[in-house]
C-alpha cells in the first residue's frame, strides 16, 4: 500500500516552501511513482560504522531472496556524506542524554528481536575507510562474505577494522589473499569516493539506505516497506507468550507533531486489537524541547535530503494507516490552548484529541485560534465552557508540570509510549509496544540501567 498521485495531498507550493524550491516537481513525481513501474535490483548503501546498517545487513539478503530480486551492495563513506551535508560527524554525541539512551536501547531491541548479537565498541566510531575500500577491491560476487565478516568483526567481536593487520586477516579468512593491496590503490580510493558522491546525489543522508529504482528507504526499520514494495511480506516477529503482561500503556502526545498524529490514528485500533487500555497523556512539546535545551522545531535542523525523505516517509505511513495527511499551511503551530483543554479532561480526552489532530493535519484548520477551538468543541458535542480551561491558571500550571514530569521520565519527543519500565518513542514502533505489553523482557532495560 503505497501512495499514488491521488493520495499525496501536499501541494507543490508547500513542498517548495518547506523543503526548498529546487526540483520540487521532481521530488513530487518520485514520491508519487506508481508501485507497478518496472523495478531493477535492490541497492543497499552502507558503512560499517553504523549499527543500524549492520542490523539491516543481517536481513537484506532475506528480502532479496523472498522477492527474487538481485541485491547490490553499495559501500559508501558515511563521514563523506555528513561532510557534504554539513552535519556533525558523530551524530549520537549531539543528542540530549534522554534521546541518546533511547537510541542505544532501540538498537538493542532490534538486535534482540532479530536474534542478532550486538556489542557497542567502547571507542565507537572507528575508522572504516580502508575496510570500505577493501570491499570495493573485491569482485562483486565475492563481496557479501567479506561484508558480513567485517560487520561481525566490528559489531560482535570488537575488532578494530581500521588496523591493516586485522583487515588483512579478514581478507585471508574469506580466502581473498590477492585483494590485500586493493584498499590502498588509487583506483579503489576513487571508486569509494564515486560511490559516496552517487549516494549524496541520490538523496542519501544516513545509513542504511535502500533503493528500489529511485525510491529511497532509510533505516533497518523500513525493510518491511522495501519488501512490500516488491510484492513480498517481511516476517513479523511472533511476540513472546505473556509473562506478567501489562494491560495499560501511556501515550504522550502533542497536536503539533505529524508523527504523533500518525500514532494517534493507530493507537485506539492497537489497544482494541490487543485488549489493553490506553492512557492519553497531553504534554506541550515546545516546553519539553525547552526543558531539554533542544531546538524548537527539530525538522528545521535536518539536512534538505533528510527533510525530503521524511516528507515521503510520512505519506507512506499515512497511506499504510489509511488516513489522509495534508501538510498544514501554518507549521509549526502553537497548541498550548488546545493541550490545556485536553489535559483538563483527563483520560476522556481521546475523542477530542483525534478531532483536533484531524482538524490540523487533515483539514488545515487553525487549532491555535480560540474560534476554531470552540467550533471543534461544539462539533464534538461537548459543553462550550470547556474552552475556559485554555486560559485557566490551574491548567496552565498543570500542563507545565505534566511536561516537566515527562522530561523526568526520559521523554524527549512525541509520540512516546510507556508500558511498565519500557519507554518507546516513535509512531513506527508499535511492534515493540506490543512486545512490551505481552511481557517481553526488554533487553534495553538491562542495557541502559
Amino acid at each position: 500500500m503505497f501512495p499514488t498521485k491521488g493520495d499525496i495531498d501536499v501541494p507543490i507550493k508547500q513542498l517548495e516552501t518547506f523543503f526548498g524550491k529546487s526540483d520540487a516537481n521532481t521530488r513530487y513525481n518520485k514520491a508519487t511513482r506508481a508501485p507497478e513501474e518496472p523495478m531493477e535490483n535492490i541497492e543497499f548503501f552502507f558503512d560499517y560504522t553504523c549499527p543500524y546498517a549492520y542490523l539491516a545487513a543481517t536481513q537484506i539478503e532475506g528480502v532479496a531472496e523472498r522477492t527474487g530480486r538481485p541485491l547490490k551492495w553499495r559501500p559508501m563513506l558515511l563521514g563523506g556524506v555528513f561532510r557534504a551535508l554539513e552535519v556533525p560527524q558523530v551524530l549520537f554525541k549531539t543528542l540530549n542524554p534522554s534521546k541518546a539512551r533511547h537510541n542505544f536501547a532501540d538498537m538493542h531491541r532490534w538486535a534482540h528481536m532479530w536474534g542478532v548479537p550486538l556489542t557497542m565498541p567502547s571507542d565507537h566510531p572507528r575508522r572504516s575507510v580502508e575496510a570500505l575500500r577493501a570491499t570495493l577491491a573485491l569482485p562483486e560476487e565475492q563481496r557479501p562474505t567479506f561484508i558480513h565478516a567485517v560487520f561481525k568483526a566490528y559489531w560482535v567481536d570488537g575488532r578494530d577494522i581500521a588496523e591493516r593487520s586485522i583487515l588483512q586477516e579478514l581478507l585471508e579468512e574469506c580466502g581473498y589473499t590477492e585483494a590485500s593491496a586493493g584498499p590502498f590503490e588509487q583506483g579503489v580510493k576513487d571508486a569509494l569516493r564515486a560511490e559516496t558522491d552517487e549516494a549524496i546525489a541520490r538523496g542519501v543522508f544516513g545509513a542504511p539506505a535502500t533503493f528500489i529504482g529511485e525510491s529511497l528507504f532509510w533505516g533497518q526499520d523500513r525493510l518491511w516497506m522495501v519488501e512490500e514494495r516488491l510484492g513480498g511480506s517481511f516476517p513479523h516477529p511472533e511476540p513472546p507468550l505473556p509473562n506478567e503482561g501489562k494491560d495499560t500503556f501511556d501515550f504522550y502526545f502533542d497536536l503539533s507533531s505529524p508523527f504523533a498524529f500518525l500514532a494517534a490514528t493507530e493507537v485506539r485500533r492497537f489497544a482494541e486489537r490487543h485488549g489493553v487500555q490506553v492512557r492519553w497523556c497531553p504534554i506541550f512539546l515546545g516546553g519539553l524541547f525547552k526543558v531539554l535545551g533542544g531546538p524548537t522545531v527539530p525538522l528545521n535542523t535536518f539536512s534538505p535530503s533528510k527533510r525530503q525523505f521524511i516528507a515521503k516517509d510520512m505519506q507512506r505511513w499515512a497511506k499504510h494507516r489509511d488516513v489522509p495527511l495534508k501538510w498544514p499551511s501554518q507549521f509549526p503551530v502553537m497548541t498550548v490552548k488546545a493541550m490545556r483543554i485536553l489535559l483538563s479532561m483527563g483520560n476522556d480526552c481521546g475523542d477530542l484529541a483525534l478531532r483536533f489532530f484531524n482538524a490540523y493535519w487533515c483539514d488545515d484548520r487553525d487549532i491555535q485560534s480560540p474560534e476554531v477551538i470552540g467550533e471543534i468543541i461544539q462539533e464534538a458535542g461537548l459543553p462550550a465552557e470547556l474552552i475556559e480551561a485554555a486560559g485557566d491558571p490551574q491548567w496552565k500550571t498543570a500542563l507545565i508540570d505534566a511536561t516537566q514530569q515527562a522530561a523526568e521520565k526520559g521523554i524527549f519527543g512525541v509520540p512516546t509510549f510507556i508500558a511498565g519500565d519500557t519507554l518507546i518513542w516513535g509512531q513506527d514502533r508499535f511492534t515493540f509496544l506490543e512486545m512490551a505489553l505481552r511481557g517481553w523482557n526488554d533487553p534495553a532495560v538491562e542495557q541502559t540501567s
